[in-house]
């Protein structure tokens, strides 16, 4: 037992001397190790005897990644790490105790050693970039350091260079891209904008500044309201919709023009929202325009095309139960008169017969002349302004219609002293005379003398034409309106010739009215245009 004791006080004895002895040998080493690297290091002491660095200090700048180097007042390197020498591809011997040498350098040597001057002289930090061409172009970011110690005789500057060649690399890169994304942005065919959240404009391109006269430093920082380029209500309008984009964080679509009534110009806006890197906020908003004024020309032109084929389609459908209403008498006399001349043997009645026989073959002429100016005019055939005397105009319809004038003993009286002549197509204005007495000859008073009376008057921009007789008188649906045909109302139809008279008028822009009253007469009103 006493010997088992005695055994392990011996071995703990020994693991004391062990750890005793390993200490001692690590002292030693760490001796060593420092007398090596004091005799690696260059002196702590410059020519000028004052203290520039520690040797633990080098130690730590020779291994650090951006070049590093100490300058004194004289711009003459003291000290540089083992980055620096990658750098400017000399040692530090050949460096040390010599000023930035211009083979290295090049025009950036001038540069530094102005910034290093004016460091030493404001000793504030100061950075800056420089480049250097070796294989190929490099750049580096520079930063000054004054340096300030108690055992430093004089001032010294801390000079760190950083190689941000891959950096500068990435951001020309970027800048084409950008270049690139502006070149084709602004040779796009539709207008492009971007807005920031002040919903101000911070890009317009190129096809923007087509449509408006204003320079594009007059678009940035300056909202649409601003500009004043669109009225008040509409630039609002169109800000009101960038707002919402920003709150609703979606794009929005509507419909926006330009411009005056007489150039206005039709657009189809998108705005759409730029989204932060994280994806949580709305950064700016992009407005591409794209003018649809052809497309809405087109579309506002097939709609006045469908509305005048309603409106031929309506013509025809009146002028179908108009021809047929009118063809039909003439037709039915001309039938009956045939039966009665085949079996008359009165010469007395036989002549009465032809002169029924004359008139019904002039009605029907008449209507086929009105149903051929009916189909020239829907044709679009137009006949040329000529100044037409009224008087002559009258004369020759009366001597047109002399067989029924004298034989219902109608008398036509005129008064075109105030305005005698009228700047209009001549067959026009004779088919308008023409069938205002047809209609006063269908319509005749059997009780009484027909009367008719034409008068003129000068207006500011028409010759007023009044024609008034002592017909009948024919319903129509209210006085002094312009005659609306409808084919459902037979009896009170205008029938063919007043159809004509209708269509003639309004083609050339001018204005007809009619009161009639049953058992007084029929007043025509007629404004032509001059």
């Amino acid at each position: 037992m006493k010997d088992s004791q005695d055994q392990n006080i011996l071995i703990k004895e020994l693991y004391t001397q062990i750890e005793a002895l390993k200490a001692e040998n690590n002292l030693l080493k760490e001796q060593q190790n420092n007398q090596k690297i004091q005799a690696d290091l260059p002196d702590q002491t410059s020519p000028h005897g004052d203290q520039v660095l520690t040797p633990q200090c080098k130690f730590l700048l020779n291994y650090f990644p951006d070049g590093i180097a100490v300058l004194n007042q004289n711009l003459e390197f003291v000290h540089i790490n083992h980055s620096f020498e990658e750098l400017t591809g000399q040692s530090a011997d050949s460096l040390v105790g010599n000023v930035i040498p211009l083979t290295i350098f090049e025009e950036s040597a001038v540069l530094i050693s102005k910034i290093l001057s004016d460091a030493f002289k404001s000793e504030s930090e100061k950075d800056f970039y420089f480049t250097i061409r070796k294989t190929s172009l490099l750049y580096y970011y520079a930063k000054i350091v004054p340096l300030k110690h108690e055992g430093f005789q004089s001032p010294k500057l801390l000079l760190i260079c950083r190689d941000i060649t891959n950096l500068k690399k990435f951001e020309l890169s970027l800048l084409k891209s950008e270049q690139n994304w502006k070149r084709l942005v602004n040779n796009f065919p539709e207008i492009i904008v971007r807005f920031d959240k002040n919903l101000k404009f911070i890009f317009v391109n190129d096809t923007l500044l087509k449509y408006v006269n204003v320079n594009r430093k007059e678009f940035i920082g300056k909202n649409s309201e601003e500009l004043g380029l669109q009225l008040p209500e509409d630039s609002k309008f169109f800000t009101e919709q960038i707002k919402r984009v920003f709150e609703k964080q979606e794009p929005i679509h509507f419909y926006n023009y330009f411009g005056d009534s007489v150039n206005k110009k039709f657009f189809y806006v998108s705005l759409v929202p730029e989204f932060s890197t994280d994806g949580t906020t709305v950064e700016s908003v992009v407005g591409l325009t794209r003018d649809i004024t052809e497309v809405q020309q087109s579309r506002l032109k097939i709609e006045k095309q469908n509305q005048e084929l309603k409106r031929i389609n309506e013509h025809l459908d009146n002028f179908v139960h108009i021809m047929a209403h009118d063809f039909r008498g003439p037709l039915t006399i001309l039938s009956l008169l045939k039966d009665q001349l085949r079996d008359c043997d009165d010469e007395a009645m036989r002549e009465e017969f032809f002169n029924m026989l004359g008139r019904a073959v002039n009605q029907l002429n008449t209507q086929l002349v009105s149903l051929n100016e009916i189909i020239r005019l829907e044709a679009g055939h137009t006949e040329a302004k000529q100044t037409c005397c009224l008087q002559e105009t009258v004369q020759k319809v009366s001597q047109k219609l002399r067989d029924d004038l004298t034989a219902l003993k109608v008398t036509i009286k005129t008064d075109f002293e105030a305005a005698p002549n009228v700047l209009y197509p001549p067959s026009h204005l004779e088919c308008i005379m023409t069938n205002l007495v047809n209609n006063s000859l269908k319509y005749r008073d059997l009780n009484r003398d027909s009367m008719i009376n034409i008068e003129a008057a000068d207006e500011a921009k028409y010759v007023k034409i009044t024609y008034e007789d002592n017909s009948k008188g024919v319903q129509f649906n209210s006085t002094l309106r312009p005659v609306q045909v409808d084919s459902g109302e037979k009896k009170n139809s205008s029938e063919l010739g007043l159809y004509i008279l209708k269509n003639i008028i309004e083609r050339n822009e001018g204005q007809f009215f009619i009161n009639s009253e049953p058992g007084k007469g029929t007043v025509f009103t007629i404004k032509l245009k001059k």
